[in-house]
Order: C-alpha cells, then sequence, then structure tokens
C-alpha cells in the first residue's frame, strides 16, 4: 500500500540583492511502503474419506486465504499425530509436500478422531503466519463378517450379523446387491430366497457421506440330488449310518467343512483315512462340505 503525504514549504528566492518570500503551496511526495500484517486462513475442518485415495487423493487447504505481507511466500505444514501406542508420524508421513499450499494426502490417518495440522507462511521478508486445521478419515477397515450359507433352492434365510468396523457413526443406509431375491436390500438385516449360488454384497454409508463396500456372504443353492440323509455305495462320497466314507486313491488331500443349516461352519477336519463319522460331537442336521483335491461334494445329514 502507497502512502502520499502533501506538505508545505517557503522558497527563499534572491534577486537584485532583495530576499523574497514565497510561502507557496508545493506537493511533495515522500514514498513510503507500508504493507499489511501477514495472515493466512486455512479453511473449515475437514472430513475426508479414504476411498478416494486410490482415484482422487484429498487435497488440503483448498481454499487458502493469504492477505497482507511481500510475495513470494513460503509454506511448511508440520504434524504430529499418535498411531498405534506410543508410535508417532509426522506431516510428511502422509501428505505428498510439505512445502506446497494445498498439498494432497498420499496415505490415510489410521485412526477416526480428528488430528491437527499446522501451516506456517513465510513472506519475502521473513514475516510468519500459522493456521491450525483439524482433519479426519472416515475408513472402513473390518466392514463385514464374512458367512457361506449352503440351502436348498426355495428356502428362505436371513442375512444378519454384520460386523462393522470403521466409518463416522450413525450410519446412514445400506444396500444390499445384487438386490434380486432379496426382501429388503435397502435394510442392513434382509430375507433372502436364492434361485441360485450368489455372493452378495454390501455397501454402508456412514453419517459424513463415506462408503465402504464389501462382500458379505456366498449363499451356495444345493441341487436337490445332492441333499439327502444317507446314500448308497454308487455315490462318491456316500453315507451309511452316519458315517461318511469316500474313494482318494490318488492320495489327494482332503477336507471336510461341517456347518450349521444357518450356514455357521461347526467344524472342520482333514481326515487321514477314507472315512469320517458325522455323528462326531454334533447331534443336529448339518450341511456337510468334503473336498477331494480340486473335487467338492455337499450334502445334508439328519441324524436318526
Amino acid at each position: 500500500m502507497v502512502v502520499l503525504f502533501l506538505g508545505t514549504f517557503t522558497v527563499n528566492a534572491q534577486t537584485n540583492n532583495t530576499i523574497v518570500n514565497d510561502n507557496s503551496s508545493w506537493a511533495i511526495l515522500n514514498i513510503l511502503y507500508c504493507f499489511a500484517q501477514l495472515q493466512i486462513k486455512i479453511g473449515n475442518d475437514t472430513t475426508f474419506c479414504s476411498t478416494t485415495m486410490n482415484n482422487e487423493p484429498p487435497q488440503l487447504a483448498t481454499n487458502l486465504s493469504i492477505t497482507g505481507g511481500i510475495p513470494p511466500y513460503k509454506y511448511a505444514w508440520s504434524a504430529k499425530i499418535n498411531v498405534y501406542g506410543n508410535k508417532y508420524c509426522y506431516a510428511s508421513d502422509f501428505l505428498n509436500d510439505t512445502t506446497l499450499s494445498a498439498p494432497t494426502f498420499k496415505s490415510y490417518l489410521p485412526n477416526q478422531s480428528w488430528e491437527f495440522f499446522t501451516l506456517t507462511v513465510t513472506d519475502a521478508e521473513n514475516n510468519t503466519a500459522t493456521g491450525v486445521i483439524r482433519v479426519r478419515f472416515s475408513s472402513f477397515s473390518l466392514l463385514l463378517g464374512y458367512m457361506t450359507y449352503y440351502v436348498n433352492a426355495g428356502d428362505e434365510i436371513i442375512l444378519s450379523d454384520i460386523t462393522i468396523g470403521g466409518g463416522i457413526e450413525p450410519y446412514h443406509s445400506y444396500f444390499w446387491s445384487p438386490p434380486d431375491d432379496l426382501l429388503t436390500p435397502n435394510e442392513k438385516t434382509t430375507v433372502c430366497k436364492p434361485s441360485k449360488t450368489t455372493r452378495y454384497y454390501i455397501t454402508v454409508e456412514d453419517s459424513v457421506g463415506c462408503k465402504g463396500t464389501n462382500h458379505s456372504c456366498d449363499i451356495v443353492v444345493q441341487p436337490s440330488e445332492l441333499v439327502k440323509t444317507e446314500s448308497t455305495q454308487n455315490d462318491i462320497p456316500f453315507i451309511n449310518d452316519g458315517t461318511l466314507f469316500w474313494k482318494n486313491t490318488e492320495n489327494l488331500p482332503i477336507r471336510i467343512c461341517l456347518y450349521s443349516l444357518n450356514g455357521r461352519k461347526i467344524k472342520e477336519v482333514y481326515p487321514i483315512t477314507d472315512e469320517y463319522s458325522l455323528k462326531s460331537d454334533l447331534f443336529a442336521p448339518i450341511i456337510y462340505e468334503i473336498i477331494i483335491g480340486n473335487n467338492r461334494y455337499t450334502g445334508k445329514y439328519i441324524f436318526n
């Protein structure tokens, strides 16, 4: 800012030994460069979605405002963030360049809590100004508890017991996909009547609009011909008096998984013989899954 000062002075002129006093007003231009105090405004506290990191990394302080001072300006971002107990991380651990006015995040903050980032601006005359902004990330660290359910064609099953970790609560909405064969695809708990084997996903939106998606469950619809209480030696494998038999002439690895009728895994075994008693420690109808090498067989056993 330039300030002009106007003043008056007296001119003493001497002509033919005569002194003439002329009190005329003369404009005297005194140019002083006077700059306002350096001030900055970073902007409002901001919540970012961690899911944007892969496509469009979020940018810090996009609304930065600087007044006063003498350009050019220098920028320095700083932070000290406690992660996982006694370990500290700094601004350079999260920002791509701490000397930019509006750097981008190269990694997101691991916690859901607010963290402080400080910006120091220095002008050409080494005058400084600082500002602070609070930042947090919404990230879904554990979105869903994954389950596998074995059902018969036409059976109904309730999809529930969903574990959601992360996000900024309260959660705003839920959406199951594909929505086919679902009674209420926009609710956390829904009734499913699958017509075919399907992998279902759920998308959760939190209170700040961030979303997380993950697969929740596989619904395996068993063909009716595989659902048998007992089977004969013509079937591989087959059941006789609650014992599961199979042939493994090539000595392939074998794994047996047992599930309740609602899909909860009860047991997983790796037998070394060619038979296994389904009655071992179990007293309810079960779904069995036996994997011999790359071949998979399933069925239902109802105790007599």
